[in-house]
């Protein structure tokens, strides 16, 4: 049949480089030494001194996952990851998520909504039984309408998706009508996109907030509980949001959200798409690194379900759960069918740090990094900043010496020492770890030195090895609140440099003495998670 057609309107440190200081913590970001800010263990208090901050934030578009997720509960169709084009962002993905899709997405979201309603029968999805064609259509417009759209249709757009089917019915039988309606429902900007009504600054109603709070701690829209409770008006109070989202974070679908946050936080998600020398790491296969990011994505599972969930825990759990590819990188005995679980030494791993699929991305093609992996903690799990180099070009891997050797010969010079001060010692660290991962002892015929420590935190020491740095950043106030902030900027969908700094103290001093759950629950009750952001 001729269906209406639907148009969607665009709605590390160089030699030249410098430092900028790290992002430290507040004075009153340590429970240990008291504080005004401190809330009583397992309750949540913000008693900052500060303009209530309306942070600015854009109409979302949904991610990639969040829509295949979507899709797959409101059908029950799945979606296969590369039916949707690869995400344009930069570590989060979220990131961007306010730009308009492209051409390529608007074309795979408008095939992904032909394919999956041309296998739906709407009447059954909507329990018509016996009720008369026009009765079942007005059913099925009422409730995909509410779920498809995460609250109740306005008159105008019921009017306009019963013009729709009506037109649809004068070119096809009813049941293909219905799946017009269906098809046009899923490329509409009111699913694609996050809308909240109202003004800068006014609280979210009642199905905002259940949008806003399901697609932040399950990457999934609401479900019909949660939409009856905004219906009935638990959620307009704190206290009945934070009922609600206790429970979400509770429930087995939370591990989605943990699990593809830290994957991203981590970048080791970006494993299977980085490349290496094949003649220097021929076993560096597609199915090795998708087994790298299994392996990974079952540590964070593991953390959130049999550990603790604390944020000191990733970087001091080691079991990890071995494939047949993983297992062969280990050289260690191939499991016949379910995973195997082995644990690795403490003395020489860092939880979630030193994972494969970590440590690789963190490299380069033909080997390890300590540049790049020293910025990642500096940068990144500190939040310290660093002018990344234009001129850095490390002289080409050589048997006379080891990749330590030549970064110290080439950031040795003047104008680069005071950067590479910084960020070298926590790479070197890691130099146990080679371009595809693993663990060596030897570099280039050389015994490898990872000698390292931490400059310029609130954790400085001296050591040898992963296992000493990892301790470091479990026990850092600053690493804590840095996470904190890499979370926010998930929940918010982008950077929160306005956000309240207080705040995020209080939220990084819930981690600490209470664990990610508690601190995300803590997040998605405070005032700036309840009010509509500017635009």
């Amino acid at each position: 049949m001729n269906c209406a057609r639907w148009v969607l309107l665009v709605l590390l440190c160089g030699c030249e480089g410098g430092i900028i200081a790290p992002v430290k913590s507040a004075p009153n970001d340590d429970p240990s030494t008291g504080g005004e800010n401190e809330a009583e263990p397992g309750k949540t208090r913000f008693e900052c001194r500060e303009e209530r901050v309306v942070r600015p934030r854009s109409m979302m578009r949904l991610t990639k996952t969040q829509y295949r997720r979507s899709v797959e509960q409101l059908t029950g169709t799945p979606v296969p990851p590369s039916a949707l084009p690869l995400e344009n962002r930069s570590r989060y993905s979220s990131d961007g998520t306010s730009n308009p899709p492209t051409l390529d997405e608007l074309k795979a979201i408008a095939q992904v909504a032909r394919t999956v309603a041309a296998g739906l029968d709407p009447r059954q999805m909507a329990q018509c039984g016996t009720r008369s064609d026009s009765d079942c259509a007005d059913r099925v417009i009422e409730q995909w309408g509410l779920k498809v759209y995460r609250r109740p249709l306005e008159p105008d757009e019921r009017a306009r998706l019963r013009a729709l089917y009506q037109q649809a019915l004068g070119a096809g039988p009813h049941v293909e009508a219905l799946r017009a309606v269906v098809q046009v429902m899923l490329q509409s900007p009111r699913f694609l996109y996050q809308i909240e009504p109202g003004a800068a600054g006014d609280p979210l109603d009642g199905f905002a907030l259940a949008q806003r709070l399901s697609l932040a701690l399950w990457n999934s829209p609401p479900s019909d509980a949660l939409l009856a409770a905004a219906q009935r008006g638990a959620l307009d109070d704190e206290a009945g949001l934070r009922a609600e989202a206790a429970q979400m974070l509770a429930a087995p679908n939370a591990l989605h959200k943990l699990e593809e946050f830290h994957l991203q936080w981590l970048s080791a998600d970006a494993v299977t798409s980085v490349g290496k020398v094949a003649e220097v790491f021929p076993s560096f296969t597609p199915t090795l690194a998708a087994g790298f990011r299994d392996e990974a994505q079952a540590m964070i599972r593991d953390i959130f379900t049999e550990g603790d969930g604390r944020f000191a825990t990733l970087f001091r759990w080691n079991r990890i759960r071995l494939g047949p590819a993983t297992a062969r990188a280990y050289g260690l005995p191939q499991p016949v069918s379910e995973p195997t679980t082995v644990e690795r030494d403490p003395t020489q791993h860092a939880g979630v740090l030193t994972l494969p699929a970590v440590m690789a991305v963190l490299a380069r093609p033909a080997e390890g990094s300590p540049i790049k992996r020293g910025n990642f903690v500096y940068g990144h799990l500190l939040c310290g900043r660093i002018g990344f180099p234009s001129n850095l070009t490390l002289p080409p891997p050589s048997e006379a010496a080891s990749t330590r050797e030549r970064v110290e010969a080439h950031t040795s010079a003047e104008g680069c020492a005071s950067c590479h001060r910084i960020l070298d010692p926590p790479g070197f660290a890691l130099e146990h770890f080679d371009g595809m991962g693993l663990y060596r002892t030897d570099d280039h015929g050389k015994k490898v030195d990872a000698h390292g420590g931490l400059e310029g935190s609130d954790r400085n020491y001296v050591g040898v090895g992963a296992a000493l740095l990892g301790s470091a950043l479990a026990e850092s106030a600053q690493a804590e609140r840095c996470y904190t902030k890499n979370w926010l900027d998930v929940l918010n969908g982008e950077p929160t440099e306005s956000a309240s700094a207080c705040g995020t103290d209080q939220l990084s001093l819930i981690l600490r003495r209470d664990g990610v759950r508690a601190m995300l629950l803590a997040a998605v009750t405070r005032p700036e998670f309840r009010l509509r952001g500017g635009d």
